[in-house]
């Protein structure tokens, strides 16, 4: 068979089966076996770490006091900058150190 139509046949088999039902209670939530603890965590923090650029405290004042963004995993934390982009979009970001976890 050539590759293109190996290819070919491959998509159309994966279009027309049906999806498997999925339990959403097994596979969702602090319980979920499905990520090892460790990546979980550092995925928490990093997303506390994302919401902080929502925060006024942190893009204007550059002081590291945003309520629960700037608590628990991400406590410690000190602005060393921030920035915006406004070339054909808009954003902001910071640069954020925290000595205790050793991370920028």
């Amino acid at each position: 068979m050539h590759a293109t139509a190996a290819f070919a046949a491959l998509l159309a088999l994966s279009v027309s089966a049906s999806p498997l039902p999925l339990d959403v209670s097994t596979t969702a939530g602090p319980q979920s076996n499905l990520a090892d603890p460790a990546v979980v965590s550092e995925m928490q923090r990093m997303m506390q770490y994302s919401a902080s650029a929502y925060c006024p405290a942190v893009f204007q004042n550059k002081t590291w006091s945003c309520g629960r963004p700037c608590a628990g995993a991400t406590a410690d934390s000190k602005v060393v900058s921030t920035f915006s982009v406004k070339d054909g979009f808009s954003g902001v970001g910071s640069v954020i150190v925290n000595h205790r976890t050793k991370s920028i």
